[in-house]
């Protein structure tokens, strides 16, 4: 689930038995929550089960963060009045709150009470896990779906990749958005025909064009990742250093520059500090060490290191105020407010306050003129992501030479010369094998054979095919009739 968007489900789960949560436990899989919220009133059980980690998979074998808030908030009735005040992005503006429900509504049925008892913050959408062919996380990894590796750095420091797997096989993106779209199909395997014949069409023209799929990709590579970019942007985060507001606003340039421009020309009122000092107290005064600092809320200070202003300096700079002692990094020093230091506070002291005003001021626009196109980008991002998807399923099945399969609501399975996608590679030659179940027979085959024959590769290779087919892809076969599971 994006961060920006919630999922509502409403499904039946068992609480009790050897099925106990086990949609519950499907819906972490394919949710992977960061933090889950339970009511405070919830049994032990239940929050156990919501605590409990997913050992199939690396990233959710630790056990999940759950907290409990105040029963009440979970009350539908609480959670519609909650509703009432709530701006969901791609919202009109201005609505009324029983206005505001009736446009959730055509998101998710305000009318089911597990659905009205979850909020969001900018978007809502409707799952069902009905939809889906279950695999949990044990099947994930014994089939080698994912297979995250640490990061190879010497201290392990950074994120995980992708090791040898399915996933990592068949994931050729180009776009953030796309790797994150392509992993969520692998997470979630589809029963609706009509969209696996959707992907399949995709893939299939793609294989067919080889030129139109590479001039795709090399318009892809230059997408950025528009979701994330829209977040940090929304949080004026990462949007502060000169590159990025250089040119934007002449006002904001201009004070840049001469802001930046300070540090010599500071250097230059030190030197005319010192041309006041006779040159036959030169000596004593080289026994400080002369700066001038700026210091938030303070302003501009004359800093001197190695002692005070001593008494026949102050002689002939009688504009010098001790303001207080300090230490910092390079020793003690003492600061005094002096005519030159007085001039700089006039002419530059708010300075660095009027940069950050600018620059919140501009993100805050930047957010606002955004704000109106946001659906569109969105958009523009998901077809952008499907379309990368598509690329990556179809660059692999050429280069494996995969074959689009055949799906029907029949109860059958016909593989003719299938492979095992990932055993084919690591050696030098590979025995297809058949696999026939046909409609109305017994759904039980028992496989004999000495160890190391092949007995658990063959079975891995035919799950592999029917785990492809649910996703839209090619598989590794001659030819493949495959019965929605």
């Amino acid at each position: 689930m994006h961060v920006m968007q919630v999922s509502v489900l409403q499904s039946y789960d068992e609480q009790a038995g050897p099925l106990a949560h086990q949609v519950l436990q499907l819906a972490k899989l394919h949710a992977r929550p960061h933090v889950i919220y339970a009511s405070s009133r919830s049994d032990a059980d239940f929050v156990d089960c919501l605590r409990q980690g997913l050992p199939g998979d690396p990233q959710l074998s630790s056990p999940f963060d759950v907290r409990l808030e105040q029963a009440r908030l979970f009350h539908p009735d609480a959670a519609r009045a909650c509703l009432q005040s709530l701006h969901v992005r791609g919202m009109p503006e201005g609505l009324q709150g029983s206005q505001r429900l009736h446009v959730l509504n055509t998101m998710v049925s305000l009318a089911c009470q597990q659905q009205v008892a979850s909020l969001a913050v900018e978007a809502f959408n409707e799952v069902a896990l009905d939809g889906f062919l279950m695999v949990d996380a044990a099947s994930l990894h014994a089939l080698q779906i994912f297979q995250e590796e640490q990061h190879p750095s010497a201290m392990g420091i950074g994120q995980p990749k992708e090791g040898f797997s399915v996933f990592g096989l068949l994931n050729k993106c180009v776009t953030p958005q796309g790797r994150r779209l392509l992993k969520l199909w692998f997470l979630r395997p589809i029963l609706n025909l009509n969209v696996i014949h959707d992907r399949q069409d995709a893939i299939e023209l793609f294989m067919q064009t080889p030129d139109v799929m590479t001039a795709l990709r090399d318009t892809l590579r230059k997408i950025k990742d528009v979701p994330r970019v829209l977040q940090r942007i929304k949080a004026m985060q990462g949007v502060s250093t000169v590159h990025d507001f250089q040119g934007v606003c002449d006002q904001l340039d201009a004070l840049k520059h001469t802001y930046h421009g300070l540090p010599s020309f500071l250097t230059q009122v030190v030197e005319a500090e010192l041309r006041r000092i006779p040159p036959e107290l030169g000596q004593r005064a080289a026994q400080h060490m002369w700066s001038i600092v700026y210091m938030p809320q303070v302003g501009f200070v004359m800093r001197l290191e190695g002692g005070r202003l001593m008494e026949d300096l102050q002689d002939y700079l009688p504009d010098y105020e001790f303001a207080f002692e300090g230490a910092s990094e390079e020793g003690v020093g003492f600061h005094y407010f002096t005519a030159a230091t007085r001039e700089l506070d006039q002419r530059f002291g708010d300075m660095h306050h009027k940069i950050l005003d600018l620059e919140a001021s501009i993100c805050t626009e930047l957010v606002q003129r955004l704000a109106q196109f946001q659906p569109q980008l969105w958009r523009a991002s998901a077809i952008s992501a499907e379309v990368d998807a598509l690329i990556s399923l179809a660059l692999s099945a050429r280069e494996y030479q995969y074959v689009r399969p055949q799906l029907t609501r029949e109860n059958l399975l016909h593989i003719k010369q299938g492979r095992h996608m990932l055993s084919e590679l690591l050696v030098d030659s590979f025995i297809p094998n058949d696999t026939e179940m046909p409609s109305g027979h017994s759904r039980v085959q028992v496989i004999t054979g000495p160890n190391f024959s092949g007995k658990s590769c063959y079975v891995k290779q035919v799950a592999l095919v029917v785990f492809l087919a649910h996703i839209g892809s090619f598989v590794p076969a001659a030819e493949a009739v495959v019965g929605l599971t």
